[in-house]
């Protein structure tokens, strides 16, 4: 086998690749990266305030507290998460944008802000752990 000029760097082979497969979604903690950066917005807007966010089988669970004189939380959401960029769930949120910040903001803080404002008008329901779910996707 011939060795590789040093001036030139490993030779690369014109043989074709494997075949591309469709683009990954975003992971797991891209979906936390990206709602907790959308929730940090939420305070100049609605006053939530974020206290956990944490991704797992499927699914987004966040925790979060509402405005300073909200004394009816602790507060709630499990939002399914897309499987990648083409899934209709991903389209839903942004349809316009590939950006995982444009999904977690429409598709996470704006559902939160959204239900949050609703709830004022409903009474609050009995939960074991003690937070009330505003949005339940598993259901």
């Amino acid at each position: 086998m011939e060795e590789p000029d040093p001036q030139l760097g490993p030779q690369t082979s014109l043989e074709p690749g494997p075949e591309p497969g469709p683009e990954p979604g975003p992971e797991p903690e891209d979906y936390v990266r990206a709602a907790k950066d959308a929730f940090a917005k939420c305070p100049r807007m609605s006053g939530l305030r974020l206290e956990s966010v944490q991704a797992g089988y499927g699914y987004l669970t966040i925790r979060f507290e509402g405005p300073q004189d909200d004394f009816r939380g602790p507060y709630g959401a499990i939002i399914r998460l897309p499987r990648d960029r083409h899934d209709a769930l991903w389209a839903r949120y942004a349809a316009d944008s590939q950006a995982i910040e444009d999904w977690a903001y429409t598709g996470v803080a704006m559902r939160a802000d959204q239900a949050h404002a609703a709830s004022r008008t409903q009474h609050r329901g009995y939960t074991l752990d003690g937070i009330w779910w505003l949005i339940n996707d598993t259901t």
